[in-house]
């Protein structure tokens, strides 16, 4: 009996070996405080890069919010720049009373339209397939439609403008020289100025009158 009691010593509910000369059970897991350190060791590690994402969350924040108001402004500027060009582009359209052909393939997000023209109130109109026409006005396009299109029409437009001055100075060195003509024809209907047409005393008769009112040399 006493045999079996060393060979098989008595047990606890959770498996915990009991003291003979006692009967409060004891353990041999040695490991039960370095287990406890390493995981306060790694609560702390976890404490500390918790720490630092929420620092760097705080950095790219800050960084966001400049970013995004500096970003508000530019797309407000582009608006109203845009809107802008359309108004300067609609006024020499209708002067120059002209309109142009703007290739499909040149404006990225209409390059599947089957015909893209510019008239003369910069009116953007868009043919698809189908006979389906979409038309307003250029400023209601995004930024990069409204600079692909000037792109295509530019080198027309310099053409144009071009074409326009050498047609104005022609005109204007006609009426240059129709003015000088008309001047030279009014200089020929005026008449002589009568300022330089005056008497002058005559010195000789003067002389002659003063010496008869002399008295005779006797």
């Amino acid at each position: 009996m006493t045999e079996d009691a060393e060979v098989n010593p008595q047990m606890d509910l959770e498996g915990n070996q009991v003291c003979k000369s006692s009967s409060f059970p004891y353990t041999n897991d040695y490991s039960a405080p370095q287990q406890l350190h390493r995981e306060a060791s790694d609560q702390g590690q976890h404490e500390v890069k918790v720490e630092e994402i929420e620092n760097k969350l705080c950095e790219l924040l800050d960084a966001m919010s400049t970013e995004t108001t500096e970003l508000g402004e530019f797309i407000k500027k582009e608006r109203e720049l845009t809107k802008e060009l359309y108004c300067i582009l609609r006024g020499i359209l209708v002067h120059l009373k002209t309109s142009f052909n703007v290739p499909a393939e040149s404006v990225t997000k209409l390059k599947y339209a089957n015909q893209i023209k510019l008239d003369a109130e910069a009116q953007l109109v868009v043919v698809w397939s189908g006979d389906k026409v979409d038309s307003k006005p250029l400023k209601d396009y995004s930024s990069d439609v409204v600079l692909a299109v000037l792109w295509t029409i530019f080198p027309e437009l310099e053409k144009l403008v071009k074409t326009r001055k050498e047609k104005t100075k022609k005109r204007v060195g006609l009426l240059e020289r129709i003015r000088r003509q008309m001047k030279t024809l009014q200089k020929a209907f005026e008449e002589p100025s009568n300022e330089g047409s005056k008497l002058v005393p005559d010195e000789g008769a003067e002389n002659t009158h003063v010496s008869s009112t002399r008295k005779p040399i006797s």
